[in-house]
């Protein structure tokens, strides 16, 4: 086998033992600085960022310092001589030193490719959660409301909401939903309405990760409600805020309702694009 492709390998090898060393290393660490396990997700993170910063520091040094006399890569082992080059000088070093110049250049160009990759899947998987966070569940169902809301009207929103809400869970969901999310999206299709809320529910709830209603499995009959102008006004956050404080009126009371949203693990808010806010969860050892 050629020495070049040996090393390659060899490298290889090093490479993927430093990734999953610091790794180990950095949940090590994180983890006896927490000293909760509760946290291991954000402890896999951080050894995450960790370790990248390990890889990152190794590939640098490598690359900067590895070959100080030259580069094996542009370099040749015929004859029995070994040259490294740098800047079309030549020098010639014994065979273990252009080996393992060779091998650091391999290592650090490896390591940078890995660093590389993992920063764009990043960027990648987070423009596609910003696009198609809710896409698919927005195409399940209309949001229109339902025929019999056109009923409901004439009432306030707040009688309208807990109308909504008393008619959407009066079957109850499947017994595999932990989570309930609602959702504030604009509807585009009412001249009366700027915000429209919907309810779906998840088979997991995360305290410290809004994006678990993004494993929806329920959804009810009529899964949004469209809210009048005149109560949401044209900002979100503001409407946002209005409907906070009904969803927690709603959660505080003893309706069929309330009584259904809080069999679950917790009740989360927000608008389907963005951050979801934990509205209620259940307490801890409950």
């Amino acid at each position: 086998m050629d020495a070049r492709i040996e090393i390659f390998w060899q490298a290889v090898a090093v490479a993927m033992a430093m990734i999953v060393g610091s790794l180990i290393l950095g949940c090590l660490l994180f983890i006896r600085v927490e000293q909760n396990l509760y946290k291991a997700k954000f402890t896999l993170f951080a050894s995450s960022q960790f370790a990248y910063f390990m890889l990152m520091f190794a590939s640098i040094f490598l690359m900067n310092a590895g070959g100080v006399a030259g580069s094996a890569l542009d370099g040749s082992n015929e004859g029995g001589h070994y040259i490294l080059v740098a800047k079309g000088r030549q020098t010639e070093v014994t065979q273990a030193y252009w080996e393992w110049t060779l091998l650091g250049e391999y290592l650090s160009r490896i390591l940078m490719f890995v660093i590389v990759l993992t920063i764009a899947g990043i960027i990648a998987h987070a423009k596609f959660r910003e696009y198609g966070r809710y896409l698919i569940s927005r195409t399940l169902a209309p949001r229109g409301p339902h025929p019999y809301l056109n009923n409901m009207q004439a009432l306030p929103f707040e009688d309208q909401f807990r109308n909504w809400l008393r008619a959407s869970l009066s079957d109850g969901p499947p017994a595999d939903v932990v989570g309930f999310a609602f959702n504030l999206y604009e509807p585009g299709d009412d001249p009366d309405s700027k915000f429209g809320v919907e309810l779906v529910g998840a088979d997991e709830f995360k305290l410290h990760d809004s994006d678990w209603p993004c494993e929806e499995i329920w959804e009810p009959n009529t899964r949004g409600l469209h809210i009048p102008r005149n109560y949401s006004g044209d900002d979100w956050e503001g409407c946002l805020a209005k409907l906070r404080e009904l969803l927690k009126e709603v959660l505080a009371g003893d309706s069929v309702a309330a009584q259904t949203l809080r069999s679950v693990e917790g009740v989360g808010l927000g608008f389907v694009d963005g951050d979801l806010e934990i509205v209620w969860h259940r307490p801890a050892g409950e």
